[in-house]
């Protein structure tokens, strides 16, 4: 049974490195299992087990077995990343509050770029300066224009199965890494893999459909996409790690 901390209490459980590090690595890695944690930390079984008793309600196990922080652990967070700075007044913690929709823009275009423009760019460019062994495949007068349609299939279709994987395991792909933004559940929970695959399937191949119905019925509930109000999901900000 986790016990409930004292106001008192929390900067005591906070002044340990070894817990402020667990705290900074959830945060971070939204959701760890025991054994990710006790290899990330480098500990033994027995320090971990101490200093999570000792943060008695700061995390919380899920029905999985892995660890989440709690809301007054993102608390604990926000304080830890305010005293680093040195000040300021403490505010509630950032990963409760939406990623600007700029910031969202901004990575959807870097994920486009590095997973479907780059690609393209390194096909042409191959068809370029080797056009004895693949320029005519590309340039042939007497192609079928399906081919292209179905080459930018395939290339869709891989930049869905690589957003998806980045997406189930740290909230984040290549361009959500770059600007420091992450989805979630609303719970504070990872997304499992089909939530990631249904967002990624809407977003690539029905992004006009999504967005219109997400800004048309749900945008007062939070959703600028319908996929993230079906599973339930926000886009947060990446807070700074506390070391």
């Amino acid at each position: 049974m986790v016990k409930e901390l004292k106001e008192v209490d929390l900067f005591k459980v906070l002044s340990h490195p070894m817990r402020a590090r667990i705290v900074a690595l959830l945060n971070d890695k939204v959701e760890l299992s025991y054994t990710e944690i006790l290899n990330t930390l480098g500990s033994d079984t027995g320090q971990l087990n101490f200093h999570l008793k000792t943060m008695g309600d700061l995390c919380e196990t899920t029905p999985e077995g892995t660890y989440i922080l709690t809301k007054k652990g993102k608390v604990a967070h926000t304080i830890l990343r305010e005293v680093r700075q040195l000040g300021g007044p403490v505010e509630e913690a950032r990963p409760e509050a939406h990623a600007p929709f700029t910031k969202r823009a901004v990575a959807n275009v870097i994920d486009f770029i590095l997973l479907v423009g780059l690609p393209s760019l390194i096909v042409y460019s191959i068809a370029l300066f080797v056009p004895e062994k693949v320029g005519p495949l590309i340039f042939d007068k007497t192609i079928h224009p399906i081919m292209i349609v179905e080459y930018f299939h395939a290339v869709l279709s891989l930049a869905l199965v690589a957003l998806t994987l980045m997406e189930t395991h740290n909230g984040q792909t290549l361009g959500k890494y770059i600007v420091g933004i992450r989805v979630v559940k609303r719970s504070g929970r990872r997304l499992n893999l089909v939530e990631t695959t249904i967002r990624n399937v809407a977003k690539i191949f029905f992004i006009p459909l999504d967005l219109l119905v997400g800004m048309l019925f749900y945008r007062e509930k939070g959703y600028l996409r319908f996929a993230d109000y079906y599973v339930d999901a926000k886009v947060v900000e990446v807070e700074e790690e506390v070391t």
